[in-house]
């Protein structure tokens, strides 16, 4: 097992070193993608606002599944659509997430994941409406591809972002922090939604409510920028040097 290109010799994607200074036939070019050169400390990470600003808006993102998977159908089932078509289309949500996620990994290397967790955040913004609208099947379904491939987008542009702002030394338990906070989050969600609906009977408040939440994650992503090293910060540890 290998840890990286460097302990084959190699640089990221293939490339291989020279050793003559001159030669820049085998010089990568510079990325269009941000990645820091400094790995942060745990305790240095969650200080930042960009930290909280990144599992923020990817509990957003996990939230919107969450209520989907364990509303949806019911849902469905209650505005008159048949137990097929409701299950069909919760079935198509999962299958075009996993699209959303390969878009997002074949992208990843070339624009900035940021833009595309906002699409994603957008998108379910759009799908989550049409929810509220929804009174036929082809609407049910616009729904579950919007909502599928907006899912698939913001959910797996987090942990890129997290590695490319925070590094991977300690990227494991970074994401272990976002994991418990998202965890926390998304078991409230189908909580709270059977709680609204035992009252009013309707799940549109619920829904209504994700669409401001989610509205606000995409101008919050939009404002998301690597975290700064203060000079006075000694637990962030500068790689590379």
């Amino acid at each position: 097992v290998r840890n990286s290109p460097e302990d084959m010799g190699l640089l990221v994607d293939g490339d291989e070193h020279s050793d003559d200074p001159e030669d820049e036939s085998n010089v990568p070019s510079k990325s269009r993608v941000f990645q820091t050169d400094v790995e942060w400390a745990v305790k240095a990470a969650v200080k930042t606002r960009s930290f909280w600003m990144l599992v923020a808006c990817s509990a957003t993102g996990v939230m919107g599944g969450t209520l989907i998977n364990s509303q949806g159908l019911l849902h469905l089932s209650d505005i008159g659509l048949d137990k097929i078509t409701a299950a069909s289309a919760i079935g198509l949500i999962g299958f075009l997430s996993t699209g959303g996620r390969l878009i997002s990994g074949a992208l990843g290397d070339y624009m900035e994941p940021k833009y595309m967790m906002g699409l994603g955040l957008f998108m379910l913004v759009i799908g989550m409406g049409f929810l509220t609208q929804a009174t036929t099947p082809l609407m049910v379904y616009t729904f579950a591809c919007i909502f599928g491939l907006g899912n698939g987008l913001a959910v797996v542009t987090t942990p890129t972002i997290m590695a490319n702002y925070f590094g991977s030394e300690h990227y494991a338990s970074l994401y272990a922090v976002r994991g418990l906070v998202t965890t926390v989050l998304s078991a409230i969600v189908p909580v709270t939604a059977g709680l609204v609906f035992d009252q009013l009977h309707s799940y549109n408040l619920v829904f209504m409510a994700y669409i401001g939440l989610a509205s606000l994650a995409v101008v919050v992503v939009m404002f998301l920028k690597p975290p700064v090293v203060a000079a006075s910060n000694s637990e962030a540890i500068e790689a590379g040097k």
